[in-house]
């Protein structure tokens, strides 16, 4: 969702990862068109996608259950040299 500030994690899917919170690090306040929730706010050491990676990507995890897919955000999307959007499809360059 490159309309996200963030990249954004469902709590589940960063505790995959090995990121785990306790409810006094949600934080972080968001107002979205889903409406307001809170969020970790978090920096992921290295987040790949296909063949490119970044490192130190700041992210956001919601709570459990309050979103239903991981967001690739704008804190990844600024990182790279040029990304290109077209109908379903998006291509990254690094």
């Amino acid at each position: 969702d490159t309309g996200a500030s963030l990249v954004v994690l469902r709590e589940e899917d960063a505790e995959r990862v090995g990121i785990h919170l306790r409810r006094s690090d949600f934080t972080g306040r968001s107002s979205t068109a889903n409406g307001a929730g809170t969020y970790a706010p978090v920096v992921l050491r290295s987040l790949r996608v296909g063949e490119i990676e970044i490192r130190d990507v700041q992210a956001a995890v919601v709570p459990r259950g309050q979103l239903g897919t991981n967001l690739l955000g704008m804190s990844f999307l600024k990182r790279l040299r040029s990304f290109d959007i077209a109908g379903n499809r998006i291509t990254l360059k690094s």
